[in-house]
């Protein structure tokens, strides 16, 4: 396994294990409360917000799936640079 797919599979497993864990924190405590399984379970998922779903989707990928440090677009992007010359 080269290094690069092992980062990527490390930022999976840590955002996995957070989602899961959170997750598991509201499905413990709505059960705690007196609901069932999957009526827990769906309030948990519903409670997060839908633009806190979508950042940690963003983060989620930025962080899997970084660009290469040679790419053009890593760098600062000038008129000089944009020109041609050398």
């Amino acid at each position: 396994m080269t290094e690069d797919k092992l980062r990527q599979l490390k930022v999976h497993l840590v955002f996995a294990g957070g989602v899961t864990l959170v997750l598991l924190v509201g499905v413990l405590s709505k059960m705690a409360s007196g609901e069932r399984f999957f009526q827990a379970l769906w309030h948990s998922v519903k409670d997060g917000r839908p633009l806190e779903w979508l950042m940690i989707v963003v983060f989620w990928y930025a962080f899997a799936f970084q660009r290469p440090q040679n790419s053009w677009t890593t760098g600062k992007v000038t008129t000089l640079g944009l020109s041609g010359r050398e």
